[in-house]
């Protein structure tokens, strides 16, 4: 639930006991004075039914208003911790894209680029997400032999790298974000997976972390749902699902080394691109 929606909750909730007076005070104070002297000039005589509601009001005992006070008190004695957990928790939202941030394309050793897909953890609340991290649950698909290759796991995926240890269950502040890197595409020729299987095709590798260390899960050329939780400390569990499409990747681009480094690289990340595809499902 967006901030927004909250303050809007809030104001509602607060406004309801003062309904009945609020209505009650604007027609006597601007309605029935307009009327009244608009009836009173086209006919010489107040309006009847107007008339007789005005000394309808002002014979009522509105002493009951007191009441609805004390009553609103105890409610707010009551429920007054329940609310400022309520409000002041954190609230996660997730967004991946095929577009910049969400992909990267990434120097490695030096010698050559490796694409990153990544995953935007928000936090919409009022405090501070502690201890945030994302679970691979489950993946569901074929890979491009047709093989089904789905199964349930449980593995921690890791924050992005940003060339520095990264903890991998960060904290992320109110109005704060941060990205984890849900797959890596590389050069076959770089990869050890492919040179130990004499595979020519690229895969994704999806970078995992405690409590299975710091490895690598192969996906070979194929269309994936892959479930995710996202949880921390007093975080509502968010359940999504990633599809990640490689299957039309079926080989690293092959680009002229006779043109510039900086062309070379936008031709072969572009190319990546038309080949894959992530997006969020749920």
């Amino acid at each position: 639930m967006r901030k927004k929606t909250k303050f809007i909750i809030i104001g509602i909730v607060l406004a309801s006991p003062l309904i009945i007076p609020i209505l009650a005070i604007t027609y006597i104070g601007f309605i029935y004075p307009f009327y009244d002297i608009l009836c009173t000039h086209i006919t010489g005589t107040p309006l009847p039914l107007l008339y007789i509601f005005k000394v309808w009001i002002a014979s009522q005992d509105w002493s009951f208003l007191g009441a609805i006070g004390t009553i609103s008190g105890v409610g707010i004695a009551l429920f007054k911790d329940s609310f400022s957990k309520w409000f002041n928790s954190p609230e996660l939202s997730i967004t991946c894209e095929k577009e910049n941030p969400y992909t990267s394309y990434n120097l490695q050793n030096g010698n050559y680029y490796a694409m990153y897909l990544r995953l935007q953890v928000e936090n919409c609340g009022n405090s501070i997400a502690k201890n945030v991290a994302i679970r691979v649950k489950n993946i569901k698909g074929k890979d491009g032999k047709g093989i089904d290759i789905s199964r349930k796991i449980d593995m921690y995926i890791k924050p992005e790298n940003i060339g520095i240890p990264q903890s991998p269950f960060p904290d992320i502040p109110s109005g704060g974000g941060m990205y984890w890197d849900i797959g890596i595409i590389a050069d076959p020729a770089h990869t050890k997976y492919n040179q130990i299987h004499s595979l020519d095709k690229p895969v994704l590798r999806i970078p995992i972390t405690y409590p299975l260390a710091n490895e690598y899960h192969i996906l070979e050329s194929g269309i994936y749902d892959i479930d995710i939780h996202i949880v921390g400390d007093k975080i509502k569990r968010i359940k999504k699902t990633i599809k990640i499409d490689t299957s039309q990747l079926m080989q690293w681009p092959i680009i002229n080394n006779a043109i510039p480094e900086v062309n070379k690289k936008a031709k072969e990340e572009a190319e990546i691109l038309n080949n894959i595809a992530i997006k969020v499902l749920s």
